[in-house]
C-alpha cells in the first residue's frame, strides 16, 4: 500500500534557500516537481499534498516553495499524484472568508502551511479558522512558543488559546 504524505513544499523548480549551509551547497532547498516525484516513489508514496507559502511571491514566505497559484498549477499537471492546499496572507481579516472560498473553489483542498507569526487568537487567525471550519477545509499549522522566534502561529504549552 502506497502512502500519502499530507505535509510536502515544491516549487516550479528547484529553489536553493538562503539560509543553507555554505559549506552544503545542497542541504536548503526546495524541490522542483520532478524531484517531487522522483522522492515520492523512492518512499513509496502514491499521493502528496503541497503546502503553499501564501498569496503573493514577495509576502515573506521564509522561502517554504511556491504560492498558491503555483501550488495549484504544479497540482493540475499531476492530478493523480498531488493535491494543493492554499494558504492567505495575513492582510484583510473582513475578506479571508472570500478569498478561502475562490481558492476552495479553484481544487485547494485546505489550508497550509499557516506560518503568521502571532498569538492563536490574532484577530487574523480568528477569521481564517473561522474560515475553514466554514468551508469544512483542515489547517496545517507550523507552531512557534511566541512571536518573534522563528515563523508560526504561536500559542502556550497544552495550547490553551487553540482550545
Amino acid at each position: 500500500m502506497k502512502k500519502t504524505d499530507i505535509h510536502v513544499h515544491c516549487a516550479p523548480a528547484r529553489m536553493e534557500l538562503s539560509f543553507g549551509n555554505p559549506m552544503d551547497p545542497e542541504s536548503h532547498y526546495v524541490c522542483g516537481p520532478a524531484e517531487l516525484l522522483e522522492t515520492m516513489e523512492t518512499h513509496e508514496i502514491g499521493q502528496a499534498i503541497l503546502m503553499s507559502g501564501g498569496e503573493a511571491p514577495d509576502n515573506g514566505t521564509f522561502g517554504l516553495g511556491a504560492v498558491n497559484e503555483d501550488c495549484r498549477r504544479i497540482s493540475r499537471s499531476y492530478p493523480d499524484r498531488l493535491a494543493w492546499m492554499c494558504n492567505l496572507d495575513p492582510v484583510s481579516p473582513e475578506t479571508v472568508l472570500e478569498r478561502m472560498e475562490k481558492y476552495k473553489a479553484w481544487g485547494a483542498v485546505g489550508v497550509g502551511e499557516v506560518t503568521f507569526n502571532q498569538w492563536m487568537d490574532h484577530a487574523f487567525l480568528y477569521e481564517l479558522f473561522g474560515a475553514a471550519q466554514k468551508l469544512g477545509l483542515p489547517v496545517i499549522c507550523h507552531m512557534s512558543p511566541e512571536p518573534g522566534i522563528e515563523y508560526g502561529v504561536c500559542d502556550r504549552a497544552g495550547l490553551p488559546l487553540l482550545e
